[in-house]
């Protein structure tokens, strides 16, 4: 504890120094003497005062400095000492918020070690609670960072602001076995700013022993494993400076030190996992649709050239053998061959269909914009209580080729789900291309529906074209947006950045 004694160097005040000498040993005092508050404030300049005894004899006037002194010392526990015991000036005391007072007819070793044990108990106690509040204030800021997934080297930095500010007795270091550290091994600060050899030595005593917790290497300083359950994915290593020593504060923030240390390193870790898993995911993903778009394109090409075919020859077949029939005179077998043509080209119009659905061979041969306006066509004919507006604003260059097939099942995909659910007038198609972004959007003016609530019928409904949707988005690697307000319609926006 840093006493300081403010007075005139006589009268009271040197009788109180002279005091003081015996307390020194027992309460672990330093002790200085100064005139003023000048004198309060060169000493606050070094080291932290927590003591201040103030003698405002021979009378009370000098209690108006007590303020000035307790800014100057960065607001440490006032004793004030008085010529008697006056109880105007006692009053004057308490009503500075000052609860120790001594008068120079009292002051003797005994009252002294009393009164100066109390205050520094009761300093003692003030200090763990504002070292820890304090602590808990950088747990917090550095929590919050680790929350927002902050590179390690930011919540290293921050770490090191707040230990800096907060530990004035010694130095931190950091070394952390982490892939976000390129290479592998994170030394923060730099290692100039610990000694090479103890880092050195400290760094190998800690993989030697995983175990260890605050172990002295050799007198010259301290290393703490930074452990995540029992791996050790680091250390800290502390350098006491030059005469200070290492007390329950320093090992109280090396371990939340550590202990937030290896929680940024688990967080940045499992993020990494999860972005690995995402993109496995993705992937995956990509190769099923993959997979399904080839096989519609081979089930498409085996309708339209198989069946199709077969379909046509048995067509023109019954047509002829309709027309010789007429010809031989036989006119109840060509009325059964005519009543069969209708169906056999029902049939062969159904299997254009669904080859089409499948997969639309206009899109390999002639792009994905007349393949859009074809399909236009086709909704209008087949559907004339909508009427689509598309807006296309975009080039088929600038198109990549694996985004085109993307593009058209989402349109596709919305289109059928405000057929089915929307029973919309009106849907707007806007494909367009802003610098690199290409931008499709599908906008209906339907019953629309509540998008945050899971149990919204339409949403149940629909939840199917909906995920697909946003699926193929986000494979291709887009952007998927919904938006939708029950009793004004649905938006659907999906953005794709070219690289």
């Amino acid at each position: 504890m840093n006493v300081v004694l403010v007075g005139d160097k006589s009268g009271c005040a040197r009788h109180v120094w002279i005091n003081l000498k015996p307390l020194r040993a027992d309460f672990g005092l330093n002790c200085c003497w100064v005139d003023d508050a000048d004198g309060v404030r060169e000493v606050a300049c070094h080291t932290r005062i927590d003591v201040i005894l103030h003698d405002v004899s021979p009378s009370a006037t000098r209690l108006e400095l007590v303020d000035g002194l307790r800014q100057a010392s960065g607001g440490a526990t006032m004793i004030v000492l008085t010529e008697d015991d006056r109880p105007d000036i006692l009053r004057q005391v308490r009503a500075l918020g000052i609860e120790d007072h001594l008068s120079w007819n009292n002051i003797r070793v005994a009252t002294l070690r009393r009164v100066i044990g109390r205050v520094i108990e009761r300093r003692r106690f003030q200090l763990q609670i504002d070292s820890s509040l304090r602590r808990e204030r950088l747990r917090g800021k550095v929590l919050a960072r680790i929350a927002e997934c902050a590179a390690l080297t930011e919540v290293l930095a921050d770490l090191s602001e707040g230990l800096r500010q907060e530990v004035s007795c010694a130095d931190f270091g950091f070394a952390i076995d982490a892939d976000e550290a390129s290479g592998g091994l994170l030394l923060w600060p730099n290692a100039d700013c610990i000694s090479a050899q103890l880092a050195s030595r400290a760094l190998s005593y800690a993989q030697e022993h995983p175990g260890a917790r605050s172990l002295q290497s050799e007198g010259a300083g301290y290393v703490e494993p930074i452990l995540n359950g029992d791996r050790l994915v680091g250390k800290l290593v502390m350098l006491p400076r030059p005469g200070m020593t290492v007390g329950e504060s320093l090992l109280a923030h090396a371990r939340l030190a550590t202990e937030l240390v290896a929680l940024a390193v688990d967080r940045l870790q499992t993020a990494k996992s999860l972005r690995q898993s995402h993109e496995e995911l993705r992937q995956l993903s990509a190769q099923l649709l993959n997979i399904q778009e080839a096989e519609r394109q081979r089930i498409a090409g085996d309708l339209h050239d198989v069946i199709g075919q077969s379909l046509s020859v048995v067509k023109v077949a019954i047509e002829e053998a309709q027309q010789q029939f007429e010809r031989d005179g036989i006119p109840d077998a060509a009325a059964v061959l005519g009543r069969l043509v209708p169906w056999v080209k029902q049939a062969l119009a159904e299997v254009r269909r669904v080859s089409m659905d499948l997969r639309p061979a206009i899109i390999d041969d002639l792009g994905l914009l007349p393949t859009l306006s074809w399909f236009f066509r086709e909704f209008g004919a087949s559907c004339r209580t909508i009427v689509v507006e598309p807006k296309i604003a975009i080039q088929e260059s600038d198109i990549p080729a694996p985004l085109k097939i993307a593009i058209f099942r989402i349109l596709q995909e919305a289109v059928t789900n405000i057929l089915k659910h929307a029973q919309a007038t009106r849907i707007q198609v806007v494909l367009q291309r802003f610098g690199s972004v290409i931008q499709l959007a599908v906008i209906d003016n339907g019953t629309g529906f509540d998008a945050q609530a899971p149990g919204d019928a339409r949403n149940r409904k629909s939840g199917l074209g909906l995920a697909s949707m946003r699926e193929r988005a986000r494979v291709s690697g887009g952007n998927y947006v919904l938006e939708s307000t029950p009793g004004i319609g649905t938006s659907v926006f999906v953005s794709w950045y070219r690289n």
